[in-house]
């Protein structure tokens, strides 16, 4: 079997896939790429099978796409088939111990709180499995020299072919000062940052938060000098902990070192603000229903780990954090999600 090939495939027909993936995004654009393949080409799949079928089961007049009533009715007459594939897979795969290799980056500021939820998770389905964690920057050259099949990236122009893309957690960046901070009780501006007398430290231009921060600075013109270049959060907040400046980070990367905590403040950004937004990324070859299974794993550890930890620390950023709704893939605010 080719490698890029899923065993649902085999059970599963591509015209019905298609379907379900359609209602499921709501979006052409997002179903045909999660199949692999163009727009023009699932557009083809749909039209043969409404052919043969000599019916329409979507409604392209509206945005988002919806299914027609027999479109939803063909669905659900297919739907408990389609939920019990991926049990009968694992359960073949089970007793003949078929497993995946699999190798998979984690964002240098995600490994404390995801990495071991999300290989629970996965733990049946493979067999021998690669975690190598960096900057996405780093991760994208290891995928790049096929050395890892699937990662965690905060690069949004990442756009290969053959490849999927996901978003699953945005997050706001917030200020991070030293005890020590000479402007404790007053109300933060850039002005005063700059004047505050400490220097900023901020990550290297050669990581990719580094040039996110940079470009963030610059295109809002804010005059702010970076005394020092460190290249990880942990010299960043370690810095900042020994009083030799103030930065500005993101919870997530904060919530790694933890042990500086006590040492340090948060404290919102001032306008204009700044966020990021993490996706999982994977090869076409990766098997749908694996990529998938971690995407959802990726999207509930966040919800309930690292959001939530976020607002502990950082109360006032609740409104900023942003997760996916998994009923239909759509972006929403954390605030929104129920418990």
């Amino acid at each position: 079997m080719p490698a890029s090939q899923s065993p649902r495939s085999f059970f599963v027909s591509e015209a019905v896939e298609l379907l379900f993936q359609i209602h499921r995004t709501q979006s052409f654009t997002e179903a045909a790429q999660n199949l692999g393949v163009s727009q023009s080409v699932a557009s083809r799949k749909l039209v043969a099978f409404e052919n043969a079928l000599k019916t329409t089961l979507v409604d392209r007049s509206t945005r988002p796409v919806n299914l027609t009533a027999d479109g939803k009715e063909v669905l659900e007459t297919c739907r408990p088939f389609l939920n019990s594939v991926p049990e009968l897979i694992e359960s073949l795969r089970t007793k003949n111990h078929l497993r995946i290799d699999l190798r998979i980056g984690v964002l240098d500021s995600f490994t404390r709180v995801i990495t071991s939820s999300l290989i629970s998770t996965i733990n049946k389905q493979i067999t021998h499995c690669t975690i190598l964690s960096g900057t996405s920057d780093h991760l994208y050259s290891r995928f790049l020299k096929d050395e890892i099949d699937i990662f965690i990236s905060s690069d949004p122009s990442i756009e290969l072919k053959d490849m999927r893309k996901k978003f699953f957690y945005g997050e706001p960046s917030l200020l991070v000062l030293p005890n020590s901070f000479p402007l404790e009780n007053q109300s933060l501006t850039w002005s005063n940052l700059r004047l505050c007398g400490l220097p900023y430290i901020g990550l290297s231009k050669a990581t990719g938060g580094g040039k996110l921060f940079q470009n963030f600075l610059v295109s809002h013109d804010i005059p702010i000098l970076q005394k020092y270049n460190v290249d990880n959060n942990s010299v960043l907040l370690e810095l900042v902990d020994a009083g030799l400046g103030w930065t500005i980070s993101r919870p997530s990367g904060v919530l790694q070192h933890v042990k500086y905590l006590p040492n340090i403040q948060l404290r919102a950004m001032p306008a204009p603000t700044l966020s990021r937004e993490v996706f999982l990324v994977s090869r076409n070859s990766v098997p749908f229903s694996l990529f998938q299974t971690i995407f959802e794993a990726l999207t509930r550890i966040t919800q309930k780990k690292l959001a939530k930890e976020t607002i502990e620390i950082a109360p006032w950023l609740e409104e900023e954090i942003f997760t996916v709704d998994l009923d239909n893939e759509k972006k929403i605010s954390f605030s929104s999600v129920s418990d």
